[in-house]
């Protein structure tokens, strides 16, 4: 039986070089799910953690907050910190490399399996022989889509930046 809501069918994070963390699957229950899976996954608790979203409409930007306010009320750290990824000031900023720093990417797709403008130029700069992680980044992807009306691009912007974070070392 299908649920309500946003389905978060390609999402799992990575733990430097260590095996792959998955969570496939998620519902959008207020994000809660995945704040307890982060907390578990690691037994120390992170210094901080980034949530950057592509959103183009919204509704990555609202799971991001919700994810924010559900690592909050797990008590994962102090330090939680949402912002679109553009807002670093160039696009090898935008991770942290750090074993005490999660960079939680929240991207959705838009137009005929492109990412949203607030990601473009991340995205771009991924795509480039000159990205560089700089080092230990430990992320987790989340891909919003809707796969009944775009089977053919559901989620390939959260499967393409976690493969090429892969590929950098993250």
């Amino acid at each position: 039986m299908m649920q309500s809501g946003i389905r978060v069918a390609y999402s799992f994070a990575r733990s430097s070089r260590s095996q792959p963390l998955v969570a496939a699957g998620l519902r959008h229950n207020r994000s809660i799910a995945f704040s307890r899976f982060l907390c578990s996954s690691s037994p120390q608790q992170y210094k901080s953690v980034r949530i950057l979203f592509g959103s183009q409409t919204g509704t990555a930007q609202l799971f991001a907050v919700e994810l924010a306010d559900a690592l909050g009320e797990a008590d994962v750290t102090e330090d939680i910190s949402v912002s679109a990824i553009n807002e670093a000031r160039s696009p090898e900023e935008v991770t942290v490399s750090s074993p005490d720093v999660a960079n939680i990417f929240i991207t959705s797709v838009t137009g005929v399996g492109e990412p949203p403008e607030n990601a473009r130029d991340f995205y771009n700069w991924l795509r480039t022989d000159d990205a560089n992680l700089g080092g230990d980044v430990r992320y987790a992807v989340f891909g919003c889509g809707n796969l009944v009306a775009h089977p053919n691009n559901y989620n390939v912007i959260g499967k393409y930046i976690n493969q090429r974070m892969e590929e950098l070392g993250g």
